[in-house]
């Protein structure tokens, strides 16, 4: 795994720029999107207000000339002449031609591109302004004429009716298509007459004549169906902008442009003006390019200023870092080492818990080297203790050849099997099958020494002779079993040793039914007799000197081994059962005890 090569104070520059970051991070964005949300309502405002100024100049040019249709519809002379049949008046006729044309003038005075013409169902020749109801749609392309003239003879009496149309002749088709108001004339029994005027569309498109942004454009939809008529296209498109018009009619919305809407109130229909978005990104670039120099000129300040935050936060650290900058043994080994704190602060302590610990590792050593010293004693006590192997079974079996006594000669058998384990060619370490079997020895040849009547029994829990277990660890525990808990037993004294599970150790126990021990004994036993001040097993509470009876280990030296080789955790204790002799527990880890200890392969 790949370790990081930050500095501490980097790391702390890091993190207090993560936590600053964040939040001015949110700011910014919330200020940038302010920033974009009202210059967006800017601009659209903006446009929308000259959409509506457009919308509201081509309304008034409508309503004037709704107005004028009505009032043409409304002349009492006009209405008088056409439900009168005045065919052959001439004199009438040509009078009401010339008050007709002079009403039309007068309607037209202010706009000459204006057409008026009325179609009578009667009459039966065509002036300048009345005709014929047979010539009503022979003067545009694609009209139904039939279903026109059903919708305005069943529009109701002050409605009139607007339609957009392409005047048949020569040109181009935006010059021939006109704005055509429809109004029929009836008196009380029925209708007699179409009024309509006509207004070139190309004045309707003369009031949304003025500067588009870059890319938008206008569309005119009509009331009564959605075909389109473009009324500004700038710089836009034509193709393209009426994809997206159409695109627009469909969904309600598009992707890449901003629609605005107006609705003329003159019935004709409503406008729809097109923007791009990214006109609108375009003309933020100014304010972003500024934001971002701003936040570009924060992030710099912040920076420095976190940088020297974290130097001023991480100067003692590193200062305490320079004092310890040594091999950990030089400081461990140096009698003058001192990491008193000089400020009683969050270093100041970070100093001070560094120096318990030197001195905690300092004792660790100590205790080690101590656990060292006892352990080359032991080994150099049995080293002291090893004879010449094939000196002594040759001479034990010349003694045996020798003597003719058969409990000489099983006793020289035992000792055999007994040396024969206990010095294994040199190893301190024995399974525990061998160390009850060297135990069995051992104690037939105390009862051919001293003579004693007495049983035994040495029982092994399934499972745990393989294990292994220091050589002597159990002698002692017998030897004192034998010399001082059924030595004053003349018969029926019985020594029992087993070996058993208790999770997770190994116990083993020996015990007698002698007379038993006082508690001040099995101090003494143990190493806990406060007279002795040294504890070091010197003495053993049968009060001969050596603390260790004739097995030349006795109980604390086994304690020793013990803590050296197993841990603290392991230990020997003594019980006496109140007049039933004395039961003496000790505990190896089984863990440990499947391999051999460390230290001893």
């Amino acid at each position: 795994m790949r370790k990081s090569r930050m500095k501490y104070r980097h790391k702390v520059a890091c993190i207090i720029i993560l936590f600053t970051f964040v939040p001015l991070l949110l700011l910014f964005s919330f200020l940038g999107l302010n920033l974009y949300n009202n210059k967006v309502d800017e601009i659209l405002s903006k446009t929308e207000t000259m959409l509506a100024n457009g919308a509201s100049a081509a309304d008034s040019l409508l309503s004037s000339n709704l107005h004028k249709i009505r009032y043409i519809n409304n002349n009492y002379f006009i209405n008088q002449f056409l439900e009168s049949d005045n065919d052959d008046n001439l004199v009438g006729i040509m009078t009401f031609n010339d008050y007709l044309q002079s009403v039309i003038m007068a309607v037209k005075s202010d706009n000459t591109l204006l057409d008026v013409v009325i179609y009578d169902l009667s009459v039966q020749y065509d002036g300048d302004y009345i005709r014929s109801v047979d010539h009503f749609a022979k003067s545009f392309t694609s009209e139904n004429s039939e279903s026109l003239l059903e919708e305005v003879f069943g529009s109701s009496s002050n409605e009139v009716i607007l339609k957009l149309s392409l005047l048949k002749g020569d040109g181009t088709p935006e010059s021939r298509k006109y704005v055509r108001m429809l109004k029929k004339v009836e008196t009380l029994r029925r209708p007699i007459a179409i009024t309509e005027m006509r207004l070139p569309f190309s004045q309707i498109k003369k009031c949304f004549d003025f500067e588009l942004p870059k890319g938008a454009f206008i569309y005119l939809k009509m009331l009564d169906k959605t075909e389109r008529h473009a009324l500004a296209l700038g710089t836009a498109d034509p193709e393209k902008s009426s994809e997206v018009f159409d695109l627009w009619l469909k969904n309600g919305e598009h992707s890449d442009y901003f629609a605005l809407t107006a609705d003329l109130t003159s019935g004709l229909g409503n406008v729809a003006l097109f923007m791009p978005r990214a006109l609108v990104k375009d003309e933020l670039n100014v304010y972003i390019r500024s934001l971002v120099a701003a936040v570009a000129g924060i992030v710099a300040m912040i920076l420095v200023a976190v940088e020297i935050a974290a130097w001023l936060l991480t100067k003692k650290l590193t200062a305490l870092f320079v004092k310890l900058d040594t091999n950990i043994e030089s400081i461990v080994n140096s009698e003058s080492f001192d990491a008193t704190p000089v400020d009683d602060d969050e270093f100041g302590t970070m100093e001070n818990m560094f120096h318990e610990l030197v001195l905690r590792i300092k004792e660790h050593y100590k205790e080690k080297s101590e656990y060292e010293l006892d352990r080359k004693l032991l080994e150099t006590k049995l080293l002291q203790e090893r004879i010449n192997p094939h000196f002594l079974y040759n001479t034990l079996s010349t003694m045996k050849w020798v003597s003719d006594d058969k409990r000489v000669q099983n006793a020289i058998d035992s000792m055999v099997k007994y040396y024969r384990i206990a010095l294994n060619k040199g190893s301190s370490v024995i399974t525990i099958s061998q160390e009850m079997e060297m135990i069995g020895e051992y104690l037939k040849l105390q009862k051919f020494a001293y003579g004693n009547d007495f049983d035994y029994s040495i029982e092994i829990e399934d499972g745990l002779g393989k294990c292994f277990v220091l050589k002597h660890l159990l002698q002692p525990l017998v030897e004192n079993a034998v010399l001082h808990g059924i030595s004053g037993r003349e018969s029926g004294g019985l020594i029992e040793v087993k070996a058993f599970r208790k999770a997770p150790d190994i116990v083993f126990e020996v015990s007698d039914n002698g007379a038993g021990i006082d508690e001040e004994k099995i101090a003494k036993l143990l190493g806990h007799d406060p007279a002795n001040g040294n504890g070091n097993g010197n003495g053993n509470g049968n009060g001969n000197g050596n603390g260790n009876g004739r097995g030349g280990y006795g109980m604390i030296n086994i304690q020793k081994r013990l803590e050296v080789f197993y841990g603290k955790s392991c230990g020997i204790t003594a019980t006496a059962r109140n007049g039933q002799g004395t039961l003496v527990s000790m505990s190896i880890s089984e863990e440990m005890a499947k391999d051999v200890p460390a230290g001893m392969k």
